[in-house]
């Protein structure tokens, strides 16, 4: 019945994570071909916009409530806390559109655009409920339709009225019908949907949290910071064409969270139990999973990835290939940083998680002027793989310690 139950797991989350990537590109590729560069890079700058506040609406709560087997909180306690925080993200998102110091029309795309996170930032706090009961497939299930939706939607959007507002408009709204149709009808099965309305529990959530979520939002700077400098010294034009280039760096994470993401709650369990060995084991499998997705898309790119990217956008990308390389590269290390953040959440070493990504954040912040205004894109990727590289080393360090200094609970 385990088995089985995993097996499930297993072919939905990778449904799940194959739908999630190739909908970003398959997204950015409608938008370059029908309406080009300049708007791929407008959709780029919103969708990095997005995922940057999108910590916030998360509130990076799913890998504490996924591994929460000890029910510290009830799922009310879990939506309520995720109602706030997305109300928060949203605001967030309206004021960075503001004051974005482009023309009115583009920055009503970018925060339309950048909206259509709220749906994965409100949905995960329901994906976290069914991973903690052991019902990952229904997670997976639904977020896979959900994302379909949202994909195909946009893409007959913007073929049909060539517009980044009305592509955007309509597939929020069409979105979000399908999330209330896909999400309910099984959670209300399996547990109750009544939010909780004591604020304790709430606020102990959120004071919990606050260091995953705090870290969460460093580690989207740092996946982001290339395109913040992108846009402070560069052109749109340019933004574009990064957006399309970072696109098989993705590849890797996409692959390697097939391995690990089903193994979270199990991993969890064997640490509370103090099983060390079968902790590690599961870990051990996770970094196996980051090499060889980093080798197998690393031998792709090598080979075809210049091409491919050309054939797809309509672009030319020959005199970039030195680039793709180099964010490919850093795209491994990033893969492997998610697989330690999980293991250190798992944990409970919240605090020494943000520590690691204040400090990488900081010398990013300066380094990424420094290369981009300098070296261009050349300079936007170098930022990429230090950045990776430099975090990785930190959470290894992390990891270590931790496993020598272990304790079942930690804030």
């Amino acid at each position: 019945m385990l088995k089985t139950q995993l097996s499930k797991d297993y072919f939905w989350n990778t449904a799940s994570s194959i739908i999630g990537s190739i909908s970003m590109v398959l997204m950015l590729i409608a938008v370059t071909r029908v309406n080009g560069v300049y708007a791929g890079g407008v959709f780029s700058l919103a969708t990095a916009a997005g995922q940057q506040f999108q910590t916030l609406g998360a509130y990076e709560v799913r890998p504490y409530q996924s591994t929460d087997v000890r029910y510290r909180f009830t799922f009310g306690v879990y939506l309520s806390t995720r109602v706030i925080t997305v109300t928060a993200m949203m605001a967030c998102i309206a004021i960075y559109a503001a004051l974005s110091g482009r023309p009115i029309q583009e920055a009503l795309a970018i925060f339309l655009l950048a909206a259509l996170r709220f749906f994965d930032a409100f949905e995960d706090a329901f994906y976290g409920e069914f991973q903690r009961i052991g019902r990952l497939d229904i997670a997976g299930k639904t977020n896979f339709f959900r994302v379909l939706t949202t994909m195909a939607t946009f893409v007959m959007s913007i073929v049909a009225t060539r517009s980044l507002i009305w592509s955007a408009a309509i597939t929020f709204a069409i979105s979000f019908i399908a999330m209330i149709a896909l999400i309910m009808p099984p959670a209300r099965t399996l547990f109750s949907l009544r939010p909780s309305i004591d604020l304790r529990p709430i606020g102990e959530l959120l004071v919990t949290c606050l260091p995953l979520f705090l870290s969460a939002f460093l580690s989207m700077y740092l996946s982001n910071a290339p395109r913040y400098a992108i846009d402070n010294y560069l052109t749109t034009e340019l933004q574009g064409y990064y957006g399309i280039l970072f696109m098989p760096a993705l590849a890797i994470n996409v692959l390697a969270m097939f391995v690990f993401r089903p193994l979270l709650t199990r991993m969890a369990n064997h640490w509370v139990k103090n099983e060390a060995a079968l902790f590690r084991a599961l870990f051990g499998r996770g970094m196996v999973g980051v090499v060889i997705a980093s080798l197998l898309t690393f031998a792709v790119t090598w080979a075809i990835g210049i091409p491919l990217l050309n054939l797809l956008f309509s672009v030319h990308l020959d005199r970039f290939l030195n680039v793709l390389l180099i964010l490919v590269t850093g795209g491994a290390f990033n893969a492997a940083t998610v697989v330690l953040y999980y293991a250190l959440a798992t944990m409970r070493l919240q605090r020494a998680i943000f520590l690691d990504y204040l400090a990488v954040a900081i010398l990013t912040f300066f380094f990424s002027r420094v290369l981009v205004s300098s070296f261009g894109l050349l300079g936007a990727a170098f930022t990429f793989v230090i950045s990776m590289l430099l975090l990785s080393i930190a959470f290894a360090l992390t990891l270590v310690y931790g496993l020598h200094h272990p304790h079942t609970d930690r804030l």
